[in-house]
């Protein structure tokens, strides 16, 4: 009995030994697990932290502009069109005039100079006596003719054409400069405008409604480049035209000074000749002694050398006048008609903006 509690007990104790036993390994297995894990956590590399995820918004439809917006910035671009074309008319038309004036000033030094000339050569003391007998012959024969009037166009006033054509064709060139000046401008008028369009669709980020506009816009320029005819129109660029109206105006103005020292200073010897009946062989030769001698008891040789080179002063003065009247009438008709023509064309081109911006 004995000997049967002792193997109980022991087997008892045995027992709990080896629970023990199991208990320690199971203990140590399990720190020795946790070291590790320690250890691991500690030389591991740290998690990345997971970003919430962003949700991009759905794109806008971009939203057209307003059509007055768009009208306004077409407004713009126009307007400056308009306006560098009407400075690019304005420029070239200040050019021709200070070219003109320049022709001008030229032609008269000149031409004054060989007029002169030809006065001293042709205003003799002989001259005088043949003016004189020409004006008594036509009192003695009456039959409307005036002789010594005919005799200063066909001596004196006749010797301006050659120097009125040089003029004119100086003339010509600078208006054929003017008339090129012009076309080129308008020609580039709707380049003009496409860069201006581009301005503003640039102000507008290449708004894409704008966009649409100013093409449509700049299809219907096509309309701009009538106004050069506009400009020619009324405009004289003929220097034939100008050559015989210059031509016409000095001799118009010798004329009348020649009938105003006539009327004062050779009427009267005329008178005597034409009673003395020295002037009846007009077509024969010159009597000058006869005349001086016989019919000009009121002149002496003095007198009429006097006369020969104040006749030959008013002669180179009206010359002058002339030249002075030819310019005046520049000023006065060529000159506004040009002027006027430009302002004409932009308010042309002005009326024309709505037609042009909002064509269907």
């Amino acid at each position: 009995m004995i000997t049967t509690y002792k193997k109980i007990f022991r087997t008892l104790v045995l027992g709990f030994i080896l629970t023990v036993a199991i208990l320690t390994a199971l203990v140590r297995h399990q720190l020795s697990q946790s070291v590790s894990a320690a250890f691991e956590k500690m030389n591991a590399q740290p998690a990345a932290v997971e970003k919430p995820e962003v949700v991009q918004p759905l794109p806008e439809t971009p939203k057209e502009l307003a059509p007055e917006i768009i009208s306004a910035h077409l407004s713009k671009a126009y307007d400056r069109c308009v306006e560098n074309y009407k400075d690019e008319l304005l420029s070239a038309y200040r050019a021709f005039k200070t070219q003109i004036g320049t022709i001008h000033e030229d032609f008269a030094i000149s031409s004054a100079q060989v007029f002169e000339d030809t006065i001293h050569e042709k205003i003799t003391i002989r001259t005088m006596m043949r003016l004189v007998r020409l004006k008594a012959t036509d009192m003695i024969r009456r039959d409307g003719k005036d002789r010594d009037t005919e005799w200063i166009n066909n001596n004196i006033v006749s010797t301006i054409e050659p120097s009125g054509q040089n003029y004119a064709e100086k003339y010509q060139e600078a208006s054929a400069m003017f008339e090129q000046r012009v076309k080129i401008a308008t020609g580039e008028i709707q380049a003009r405008f496409q860069i201006e369009l581009n301005v503003e669709c640039a102000a507008l980020n290449n708004d894409p409604s704008f966009a649409q506009a100013a093409a449509k816009a700049l299809s219907h320029t096509s309309q701009i480049p009538v106004s050069f005819a506009m400009l020619s129109a009324g405009v004289a660029f003929d220097g034939a035209a100008i050559q015989s109206g210059m031509i016409t105006r000095i001799g118009a103005s010798l004329t009348s000074a020649y009938g105003a020292f006539a009327a004062r200073f050779l009427t009267k010897p005329a008178k005597k000749a034409a009673a003395s009946g020295i002037a009846v062989a007009v077509d024969g030769p010159l009597p000058v002694g006869d005349i001086l001698g016989a019919g000009f008891a009121i002149w002496t040789a003095y007198d009429v050398a006097t006369l020969s080179s104040g006749f030959r002063k008013k002669m180179i003065e009206s010359y002058q006048e002339g030249l002075d009247e030819q310019l005046a009438e520049l000023e006065t008709t060529v000159f506004p008609s040009i002027q006027s023509n430009i302002e004409e064309i932009v308010r042309d081109l002005r009326d024309k903006k709505q037609s042009i911006l909002n064509a269907k």
